[in-house]
């Protein structure tokens, strides 16, 4: 199978992707393990097994599509009022709106709006269809060390995942106001300008904040977007897996922070990835959605795409025998 079959995005960058798929020959095998990832919990928007670095992706600003009403704006309000910790800010976030790839200058346009954190703590929380989560936008780092190992965290009560396995780094894909309140009230007009930073930009941020880790084992221009993955588990949010080479061994690597509680390392050999899979995929509770769609996208990155649709199959068999 080639690459491109299990892309979900296809044509020119001009053609903005969401959720869709093209109809072609092709399609049945996009059904096919778009079943299979469901089932272990996450699904991919995009697959980019030799990963694509920096200067290949671009992030750009559109609209907001998330559906809403009267009661949703309400429970909105009410639910972060009565639920929120002291820990939580109500920031402003990027939303998935949709990807685009051009397969000709292998270049892949990320769309996003502006969302706000209490809306997707309420949205997730409560379960709602797709069309009305605010589906933020954010980052794994897959941190492969020279000893090929790569981290995941244990999160802790600091964070609304306690006790859930995660990859480290993780988190969101900031954005600020590319026009501020000065100038908007002096033009009303002015439309609302966000500007977000690049996924590899946040992967560097998320690397310092979560990993105690040398600074000069880690070149930036080394990073790899391999995948988009979407988390059906429990968080409704769509994530950019980033490959991240560093140049040290698993010995001096720490955790940084709050946010876990302790950390283990998974081997890259092929047979420990999908053993991980399995098990993580037989209780999935134990971890989040994206940690399941890193490990799968990481073999494809590895091993390559026949052998990630291989694994999903093997994976699903293994933990539908739990079920």
């Amino acid at each position: 199978m080639r690459e491109k079959d299990l892309k979900t995005s296809k044509g020119a960058c001009s053609r903005k992707l969401g959720d869709s798929h093209t109809t072609s020959i092709k399609n049945h095998w996009v059904t096919y393990y778009k079943h299979l990832e469901r089932f272990l919990g996450f699904e991919t928007k995009a697959i980019f097994p030799q990963g694509l670095s920096s200067e290949k992706v671009q992030m750009v600003q559109t609209k907001n599509t998330r559906k809403t009403d009267i009661m949703i704006e309400k429970g909105i309000r009410t639910y972060w009022k009565k639920n929120s910790q002291h820990n939580m800010f109500d920031g402003d976030r990027a939303r998935y709106e949709g990807i685009c790839y051009d397969e000709k200058r292998h270049e892949l346009g990320i769309f996003y709006s502006h969302e706000k954190y209490k809306t997707y703590f309420y949205t997730a929380n409560m379960n709602l269809s797709r069309s009305y989560q605010a589906e933020l936008l954010s980052i794994n780092g897959v941190v492969i060390t020279k000893d090929n190992l790569i981290p995941i965290g244990l999160r802790t009560a600091q964070t609304n995942h306690m006790g859930i396995w995660h990859i480290v780094p993780a988190g969101y894909i900031d954005i600020e106001r590319a026009v501020d309140d000065a100038a908007r009230k002096e033009r009303p007009t002015l439309p609302e300008v966000w500007s977000s930073e690049t996924p590899y930009a946040a992967t560097e941020r998320e690397l310092q904040e979560e990993l105690a880790i040398p600074k000069e084992c880690v070149d930036a221009s080394k990073m790899k977007l391999i995948g988009v993955v979407f988390n059906y588990n429990r968080d409704y949010d769509t994530t950019v897996c980033v490959a991240v080479p560093v140049d040290c061994h698993s010995s001096e690597i720490a955790l940084r922070g709050e946010e876990h509680q302790t950390m283990r390392f998974l081997k890259t050999s092929l047979n420990d990835l999908k053993e991980e899979l399995i098990q993580l995929s037989k209780d999935r509770s134990t971890s989040s959605g994206h940690l399941r769609g890193d490990i799968a996208l990481t073999i494809a990155h590895l091993y390559g795409c026949s052998q990630y649709v291989k694994t999903l199959e093997s994976v699903a068999k293994e933990a539908s025998k739990s079920r």
